[in-house]
């Protein structure tokens, strides 16, 4: 006991130290991470040591520790490439990296990963991370985000590019606001789409500050490390954050369009970007000719309606089952049902009533205009129009609206389609030839209606107050040019024969549609209005309790002051512009200092403020403080490049060091807060899925696109509502795709993912909590994919073996990445020899057996 006595003392005064250095209590200027952000000076005498290495050197001869040496080439590399490509290094590159004896050997092999496109999967994760990456809505329904994975591809490439972190910041708060917008910056804008969502809230107001909330509190947490959201309610009780700052900083974001209001948030909501290529990248994108387009594009439909108005006939009878001409004023109107799989409805109406309904956007709640609602019966759908001038259109089971713009109460003629795609559940609307609005509703028979009702939602409620003619359905999904085609009238109507003038409004409408590109959909925000919204404090955080105003600025903590005067832009406030210009600022005493630790945090596993979400007094103090702003001042210094800080970071001798601590390291330094040797770690969830896909040779390494829905277990789908319908199904080649590209639905995760520690997806996650439970083990020996992946890599055994003995020489090659010696080969083979004696295994099983355990093994599953 003598011998160990002084250690553990000594490792007790420094838990001690620890404790007593961090006491929770006000912030204030004192605290380290409100103090100005100045780069020290580097310690330590000797000019040749990697800068990095003299500020961790301090602890180290402080605790009195040895540092270990470098690590084998094998394990550097294999570190390295999982780092930055959270893949295995091939055997070949692996055995080129150790026979390469040029001094900058390391240099290049960095620059190569940080070159990989993989590299953007890699680190695009750690992002989606924090920001709630996710592609449905949670709660009942659990319905998809639209176009969700768009968000994530601009993630990616944003890390392939090594965009600057300021600019990655500014188009992800305001890409819609900027002066040089695009749609690339369009869709950075979903992140503020990216949380749960109820779409039947009981108390709608509380609902949409709850999702304000959300992004703040996100915001808050990743791009500045302080927990805005603990003000919501009352003031910080720790830091010195008032209830006040928090609703100042919300009114940043009140201006946006509540993700309800819009369903389907996509940038075809927005008249002037219907015709921006679908091209993420293009620099040529002309929004302001965009909307010049649109202008006359509308311009020269109103003329043709005006036209049109001419030429019908409102005597003509009505066309059998192709149309229905009827009057709400003359008697409501039913015919029997037309359609329950795919179809269109279109008709036009006129108003000068802005309906009835509430604010919940519900279809059945407004004034009927052509529905098939049956109460308490969910396989219905219908057409209608709400307060405002608002036309809504939506199908049950699930309940699911889409909802237009208002003033279409002007007493103007509107013509409207609506279609239905049942094999997607796809519903779009359309108004006067435009797509309005889309969402993903049911892939069941919409039978539950025998007839469908016109001017009404039931024959006793909701009664439309105006014209509707020329009724039509149609038994398929009629897309976008066809239906340009029924609003100009060049499908059959009745209606007196063709004019020359009218004609040729037609011809120069189709010119001007005739070069228009594909439409994107992009899950992204808007702001209604250049003005936004006042903001009030909410006392208690209660909508009901609504207190004094505020007005937009800053936290007192972070030196408070507001943006002043901003100058809104052409459709925008300009205030999460200018919010998002204060964060990035390199006078910011927070986002330099946050980032960077998040970038030392993925390479060494616990950052140097090891509460990397909170740098108030309710987290952790840097372990290195000096070096933290030393960082912080160089990534500035390097203009904001994430790429910049791998090769700073990764040329360090810290970085490169065994993973074997020397002496008395571990018990002197137990958490190693001094980095005297390496720390190893599990590999990440998708970095086993990857790899176990990868040794197996079947990794699919596309880059982009819509994400993919591999097997998942029976199991695991007849825990949800409907277990035929809540899985996408891809093909076996797309399903080896890797695991970021997986769709993410919250109710319905990946079971090997869950189990190995996937990020939280309902709040900011800014660290993955790595446990050690028997369900790991148990997924790893028995799931169906598990195993499927170990008879496919027997399989590749086998055709590129005759022997057993090079089948099981490969299979340790293959899955470890290092050469077998002979007593693993002899370990094996007797391995697979009792499986065939004892448990009467045939030889084909019993590699597939043997490759099962090579998929175990800690050296497979853990980075050294």
């Amino acid at each position: 006991m003598e011998e160990r006595g002084e250690p553990m003392k000594f490792a007790m005064a420094l838990v001690i130290l620890a404790c007593t250095t961090h006491v929770p209590g006000d912030a204030g200027d004192t605290w380290w991470s409100c103090a100005p952000l100045q780069k020290p000076a580097i310690p330590g005498s000797n000019q040749d040591d990697h800068p990095i290495d003299r500020f961790l050197q301090t602890r180290i001869d402080f605790l009195g520790l040895t540092p270990s040496s470098d690590a084998d080439d094998r394990t550097l590399l294999r570190r390295a490439t999982y780092d930055l490509t959270g893949l295995p290094p091939s055997m070949e590159v692996i055995e080129a990296f150790q026979a390469n004896d040029d001094p900058d050997a390391w240099s290049e092999c960095i620059e190569r990963l940080l070159e990989s496109e993989q590299y953007g999967v890699k680190w695009g994760r750690h992002w989606l991370d924090l920001v709630r990456w996710a592609e449905t809505n949670s709660f009942e329904r659990d319905n998809p985000k639209p176009a969700a994975w768009r968000y994530r591809d601009w993630v990616i490439d944003a890390f392939n590019s090594d965009m600057p972190y300021d600019r990655f910041i500014l188009e992800q708060l305001a890409g819609d606001e900027l002066p040089d917008r695009s749609l690339s910056s369009m869709i950075a804008t979903g992140y503020y789409r990216l949380g749960i969502w109820d779409d039947e809230p009981t108390d709608i107001p509380l609902a949409q500050y709850d999702d304000l909330d959300g992004i703040l509190d996100t915001t808050s947490r990743v791009m500045l490390g302080m927990s805005m959201g603990c003000a919501r309610c009352h003031d910080h009780k720790k830091d010195p954050i008032s209830q006040a700052d928090y609703y100042r900083m919300l009114a940043f974001f009140h201006g946006i369009t509540p993700y309800k209001s819009t369903p389907g948030n996509a940038i075809r909501d927005v008249d002037f970007l219907k015709a921006v290529p679908d091209n993420l990248h293009d620099p040529d994108i002309d929004l302001r000719r965009m909307r010049e387009w649109a202008d006359q594009r509308n311009l020269v439909m109103d003329r043709i309606r005006t036209s049109r108005e001419s030429l019908s006939n409102p005597h003509a009878p009505p066309v059998e089952r192709n149309g229905l001409l009827t009057s709400v004023d003359e008697g409501v109107e039913s015919i029997s049902r037309q359609a329950t799989d795919d179809f269109t409805v279109d008709f036009e109406f006129s108003t000068t009533s802005p309906g009835a309904g509430d604010r919940s956007r519900n279809w059945w709640t407004g004034s009927g205009l052509v529905c098939a609602e049956v109460p308490g019966v969910v396989n219905d759908w219908g057409l209608s129009i709400q307060g405002e001038g608002r036309i809504l259109a939506g199908t049950g089971n699930p309940e699911t609206s889409i909802s237009s713009g208002t003033g279409y109460d002007d007493g103007q003629w509107h013509h409207v389609a609506f279609t239905r795609k049942r094999a997607t559940g796809t519903i779009v609307l359309y108004v006067d030839g435009e797509p309005v609005a889309e969402g993903t509703g049911s892939l069941e028979p919409l039978d539950a209606p025998a007839e469908v009702l016109i001017g009404r939602v039931l024959p006793d409620r909701n009664v439309f107050d105006g014209t509707i003619r020329n009724i039509r359905f149609w038994d398929r999904a009629i897309p976008h040019r066809g239906v340009v085609d029924l609003a100009l009238g060049l499908a059959p109507l009745p209606s007196a024969p063709g004019d020359p003038g009218h004609e040729a409004l037609v011809r120069e409408f189709m010119e001007l549609s005739r070069p228009e590109p594909p439409t994107t959909d992009v899950l992204c925000v808007m702001e209604p209005d250049t003005t936004p919204p006042d903001t009030h404090v909410l006392g208690r955080g209660n909508p009901a309790a609504v207190l004094e105003k505020v007005d937009a600025g800053y936290p007192e903590m972070l030196g408070g002051g507001s943006p002043g005067q901003v100058e809104p832009t052409l459709e925008s406030s300009g205030r999460r512009l200018a919010l998002a210009r204060w964060i990035v600022d390199p006078a910011n005493i927070r986002t330099s200092r946050v980032i960077v630790n998040r970038i030392w945090q993925h390479h060494f596993g616990t950052g140097l403020v090891p509460t990397p979400n909170e740098f108030g007094v309710l987290g952790r103090p840097p372990t290195h403080p000096e070096l933290l702003d030393w960082l912080a001042c160089e990534f500035i210094e390097r203009g904001m490049s994430i790429k910049e800080m791998h090769r700073l970071i990764m040329t360090s001798s810290a970085y490169r060091r065994s993973g074997i601590p020397v002496g008395e390291a571990r018990t002197r330094d137990p958490l190693n807060t001094s980095l005297s040797w390496f720390p190893m770690r599990r590999l990440t969830a998708e970095e086993l899925r990857d790899s176990v896909l990868s040794v197996n040779g079947s990794l699919n390494l596309q880059i982009g696109g819509p994400s993919v829905y591999p097997k998942m277990p029976a199991e695991v789908l007849a825990t949800s509502s409907r277990p035929d319908a809540a899985w996408g199904e891809s093909s076996p080649e797309q399903a080896a795709r890797r695991s970021v590209y997986i769709h993410l639905k919250r109710s319905l995760l990946d079971p090997l993912l869950t189990a190995f520690d996937l990020a939280d997806t309902d709040s900011t996650c800014p660290v993955r909590f790595v446990t050690a439970q028997p369900t790991q083990a148990l997924t790893m020996l028995n799931s169906e994919f598990i195993n499927e992946q170990a008879r496919l890599l027997a399989d590749r055994l086998r055709s590129e073996q005759d022997t057993p003995e090079g089948q099981v020489r490969g299979g340790i090659e293959v899955v470890l990445r290092r050469a077998a010696d002979n007593t693993e080969v002899q370990q094996g083979l007797q391995l697979i020899h009792e499986f065939q004696e004892e448990d009467g295994l045939d030889p084909g099983l019993a590699l597939d057996r043997y490759c099962l355990l090579l998929l175990n093994l800690n050296e497979f599953i853990y980075v050294d």
